[in-house]
């Protein structure tokens, strides 16, 4: 028995031969793989991470699964064996007097098609064997014996999940050994991929060929799918895609975030592959969702139209609402004194750094008496910048000539982290405060546990400040740019008039007096 995988519109063909391809072992995520491992994954479901669970694929010959009966979405509680399904048949009430301990374990024929151990009392465990290709469905419920009326659709007692087994001939996933551990390898097998929205939204590609072997098949139909997760929306639960999962050309599973993922979700994404017989396996990938760091544009800077014989002096504001950084404020009360250096951390509040480029390469810089104030005198306007670097710079317009110059500015998170050299010829980091005072020894420590300024050393000597110690500062420094265009138009260009124009200022023949172009 066979059976037909519905196909999406994500699906890539190849034909391979996996047994005449070698692997290369570890699948690189570069960074992106978590340790962590899902109680009840692909078998219960996850809380609200999933529609639902999807189905657990058993292999014959592949031995025995077992699966902790533990409610996924009340810790500490767990569930029990309510029912049974094959296909549109009756459902099968629980198999043994679940009042009655004596009768539990129970074994269990689920028709033809599986063994069952059930010991939902004791060990909180269920345990089933493939005996023949099909599918069945069985039902948890906190409660065994809720009673299962006539035409029990299961949707009404507990949640079910739906088995399929499939034959020894079937996809399998490679690095499983082939022998009666392999569906509980398959059970485990998960990846694990951290993403977070606006800061890190794609996974690095991962190989699709290797991940899979046929016994006796030539040609793999691969396909990629990503699951929704619940949201609430007006009372009702609704299914929400946070996810894309796709296949390239070159055979390369694609992960990204949408636009409507939040921070603290997790879903599953799954690579399938099917063979000609309709028969597949599935490796199943979770996703999790941080919650962003880095600053962004909020509402950029506008570009700006002047007449080459406009007033000079047209200010440009370069920060306000341009940028915004959810991650940049710290407890600003927290000031405390750090013993190992005798000085104060000062008030830990920190906050974007502004500057402006000039895109005109040959545009003169000509410093000003400030650090931080310059002009350039470009050929078509001149621009003096005031507080560069600082929270709040400025831009100032003088027009030249008809032309356009784009700039470019830069908001940068300088970052929590510290590290500044000794004052040696061999600048080792320098250990500096945390925000509660004690020092901080991971010079790579973020948040909480990280400074939040640099300090000088015991002598007073400000030694952020020196030349050498620049490359050590701040590793964990975040910046985003937006660009906007200043352009000159010439003193013969239409302009806009805001004069009130009258009937005495028509002539029949000559028509309006006054220009009223643009």
């Amino acid at each position: 028995m066979t059976f037909l995988l519905q196909k999406h519109h994500a699906i890539h063909r190849t034909q391979v031969r996996d047994s005449l391809r070698s692997f290369a072992s570890g699948v690189a995520l570069t960074g992106r793989l978590a340790a962590a491992c899902l109680l009840l994954a692909g078998f219960l479901g996850v809380g609200s991470a999933t529609a639902q669970a999807p189905p657990t694929i058993l292999r014959l010959g592949g031995g025995a699964v077992g699966l902790t009966l533990e409610d996924p979405n009340n810790a500490g509680e767990y569930l029990q064996w309510h029912h049974y399904q094959i296909g549109s048949a009756a459902a099968v009430d629980n198999p043994a007097s679940h009042d009655d301990t004596a009768h539990n374990p129970a074994t269990v024929f689920i028709g033809a098609l599986a063994l069952a151990t059930v010991d939902d009392q004791t060990n909180h465990k269920l345990t089933i064997t493939p005996l023949a290709t099909g599918s069945f469905k069985v039902a948890l419920s906190p409660d065994a014996n809720m009673p299962l009326t006539k035409g029990d659709d299961m949707t009404n007692v507990g949640q079910p999940h739906e088995f399929v087994i499939v034959s020894a001939n079937a996809p399998m996933l490679t690095g499983k050994t082939g022998d009666d551990s392999y569906n509980q390898q398959a059970k485990d097998d998960n990846m694990d991929i951290m993403l977070t929205p606006r800061d890190d939204t794609t996974a690095d590609p991962i190989p699709v060929i290797g991940l899979f072997t046929d016994p006796d098949d030539v040609t793999l139909t691969y396909e990629a799918k990503a699951d929704p997760v619940k949201r609430t929306k007006d009372g009702k639960e609704v299914d929400t895609a946070i996810v894309s999962a796709t296949i390239s050309a070159d055979n390369k599973l694609m992960i990204s975030l949408l636009k409507e993922a939040e921070p603290d979700e997790k879903t599953y994404v799954w690579l399938i592959a099917t063979d000609a017989a309709g028969e597949y396996a599935r490796k199943r990938y979770t996703v999790s969702t941080g919650s962003p760091t880095n600053p962004y544009v909020k509402d950029g800077i506008d570009d700006v139209t002047l007449r080459e014989d406009a007033a000079s002096g047209h200010m440009i504001a370069l920060s306000g609402d341009a940028f915004a950084d959810d991650d940049l404020e710290l407890d600003a009360s927290n000031t405390t004194h750090d013993t190992d250096t005798g000085m104060n951390t000062g008030d830990g509040k920190r906050a974007l750094e502004i500057s402006v480029a000039i895109g005109d390469k040959n545009a003169t810089h000509i410093p000003g008496a400030t650090d931080g104030d310059f002009t350039w005198v470009s050929t078509s306007l001149n621009a003096k910048v005031t507080g560069n670097g600082g929270e709040a710079p400025t831009l100032t317009i003088d027009p030249r000539a008809a032309g356009s110059v784009e700039f470019t500015v830069t908001a940068t998170d300088k970052g929590a982290v510290c590290r500044v050299h000794d004052g040696s010829d061999n600048p080792q980091p320098y250990v500096t405060a945390k925000k509660d005072g004690t020092p901080q020894t991971d010079l790579m420590a973020m948040g909480d546990d990280a400074a939040v300024q640099c300090h000088a050393d015991t002598d007073g000597n400000n030694m952020v400040d020196s030349g050498e110690s620049t490359t050590l500062l701040y590793p964990d420094s975040k910046s985003i740019s937006t660009k906007f265009t200043v352009t000159i138009v010439s003193k013969t260009t239409p302009s806009v008039t805001t004069e009130a124009i009258t009937l005495g200022d028509l002539d029949s023949e000559k028509g309006p007096m006054g220009a009223m172009t643009i």
